[in-house]
């Protein structure tokens, strides 16, 4: 009678152990999944941003690859570019200047 009483006790020990190791494990994943979605987050924030940079830096490629042509190939972009830089007009015209905002009215 003791012996199975033993055996019960040792069965009971045993049963017991393993459930609290399979929920040792499932809390275990549960933390796991929870920093790995976390992770996920923020290297797809990363991303977003890198998608961002590349479209703004392709955006700009793309105007100064246009704005090269036309230096190269249209005179009167040319003649416009360096009227512009030097400030100097056409006989007949009149450079305009604007002026810089004021912040304070």
């Amino acid at each position: 009678m003791e012996q199975i009483a033993r055996r019960r006790s040792s069965f009971r020990l045993q049963h017991a152990f393993w459930l609290i190791v399979g929920f040792g494990f499932i809390v275990w994943f549960g933390i796991q999944a929870i920093l790995g979605r976390s992770e996920l987050d923020n290297l797809q924030t990363e991303l977003e941003q890198a998608r961002k940079e590349v479209e703004l830096l392709e955006r700009h490629r793309r105007d100064s690859t246009l704005e090269i042509r036309g230096l190269r190939d249209d005179p009167f972009l040319i003649e416009k570019r360096i009227r512009e830089e030097t400030g100097k007009a056409r006989p007949g015209e009149v450079p305009f200047k604007p002026e810089p905002a004021n912040p304070n009215p």
